[in-house]
């Protein structure tokens, strides 16, 4: 679902000697010496600060996009999961039929159906975002290097 969200702003070129600027210390990170943890700690950071901006600027709190860790099913490990309120809303609410309501419970890809038109109404308003906010435009960019990044170092 992240890279659904993430997909939303489309690809842009990666630059190798691409230049980040660091916390308020004005410090210059190369993309091209970070590490495989490093990309990815940062990767992190950028989501955060595109979706706290987004989630700013965005036209309902049901487009808010909330990351938070989880253990999929089966697993120990944590992964992190970033969805927007309107499908958290839809998976507690499937979370809280009872019994007799089972039968009518449609989960999965049959969710993800019926909220295509939130992910439409999602997708153009983070495009509108977008275009209006130069502080996502470029942390889009950094992101978009970071991931590309961290594809060429095969993660």
């Amino acid at each position: 679902m992240k890279k659904k969200i993430l997909g939303v702003f489309g690809v842009m070129a990666f630059i190798a000697t691409a230049q980040v600027a660091g916390q308020e210390d004005g410090e210059v990170i190369q993309i091209a010496d970070l590490s495989r943890a490093e990309l990815t700690k940062y990767i992190e950071e950028a989501e955060d600060q595109l979706f706290a901006t987004y989630n700013k600027h965005n036209i309902s709190d049901a487009f808010d996009i909330i990351c938070r860790k989880e253990r999929p099913t089966g697993s120990n490990i944590p992964v992190r999961a970033c969805e927007p309120n309107f499908v958290t809303r839809v998976n507690l609410d499937k979370n809280r039929t009872d019994d007799k309501d089972l039968q009518n419970l449609q989960g999965g890809f049959a969710i993800q159906s019926l909220l295509s038109e939130d992910y439409e109404a999602l997708d153009a308003d983070m495009k509108r975002v977008t275009s209006e906010v130069p502080a996502m435009q470029e942390i889009y960019q950094i992101l978009s290097q970071l991931i590309a990044r961290r594809e060429q170092l095969g993660g």
